[in-house]
């Protein structure tokens, strides 16, 4: 009798297994997985979602985290129950550059090229530009600076400026452009040459193009490189006869700069 009942049991057992099994295939949980244009991935379960306004989703550890909904890049859903899909942030670094409002830039900038004696030199100027950034894609400014294109020698020149730039994606690093268009004044200030007597500056003109490192609302570091115009003349009395003699300048330069942006 025990045997009849042992077998009829592991008869059984036998049936019912498989729909056991196949009812916890069935009974499959999905994660959501917010990608953000900035390359971040969040993973839980969406819990409120405005497709024009914002998204909240409830990661690991029943936090719940909000986006605005510009900067969702695609939603997708994936298996629950292996380790590779435990709720988690991939990144956490949000992109938070403020695309409109007004900016601050200040660098360094290394004009180099050939100078009167056709050697090579790098010159250095600093420069701090205030301007509006409308959207992305364009800001204007105004900008103004001190460049040393022969240190030591007087070719010194304060440029003033007007400026526009922009930005090509929503990343934490992006490249970026930037045209610089103005005049420049010569200056025999803060030179060593104490024969430079006189000075006119000229039109100058600078492209960059670079990548900005960071996707803060507060400070970001740039990094550009360009061609810089830069047209010039200065004036200089000889020791020997006391004569005067003046010479022009059109600097073409290559210019690398290194700024901070806020």
């Amino acid at each position: 009798m025990n045997c009849i009942k042992i077998l009829t049991i592991t008869i059984l057992a036998c049936l019912f297994m498989p729909n056991i099994n196949f009812a916890q295939t069935d009974d499959i949980q999905y994660l959501d997985v917010v990608h953000l244009k900035d390359g971040s991935e969040f993973r839980g379960k969406i819990i409120e979602y405005k497709p024009e306004e914002y998204l909240k989703i409830e990661i690991l550890g029943g936090q719940v985290v909000e986006f605005p909904a510009k900067q969702i890049k695609k939603i997708v859903q994936q298996p629950y129950g292996q380790a590779a899909f435990i709720p988690q942030v991939i990144k956490t670094r949000e992109y938070n550059f403020r695309e409109r409002g007004i900016y601050n830039e200040t660098y360094i900038n290394m004009p180099q090229g050939f100078n009167r004696w056709d050697e090579w030199t790098v010159g250095l100027g600093i420069h701090h530009v205030v301007g509006y950034q409308h959207n992305r894609w364009i800001g204007t400014g105004l900008g103004i600076g001190f460049d040393g294109y022969h240190l030591g020698f007087g070719e010194n020149i304060i440029p003033v400026y007007a400026e526009a730039r922009g930005y090509f994606s929503q990343k934490n690093t992006s490249p970026f452009y930037a045209v610089s268009v103005g005049y420049g004044f010569a200056t025999t200030l803060s030179n060593n040459n104490v024969n430079m007597i006189a000075s006119s500056g000229g039109m100058m003109f600078n492209p960059n193009i670079g990548y900005r490192f960071g996707a803060s609302a507060g400070a970001n570091f740039t990094m550009s490189l360009g061609y810089k115009y830069q047209k010039a003349s200065f004036t200089e009395r000889r020791n020997w006869d006391g004569s005067t003699f003046k010479r022009d300048y059109q600097y073409n330069r290559v210019n690398l700069k290194f700024g901070l942006l806020f």
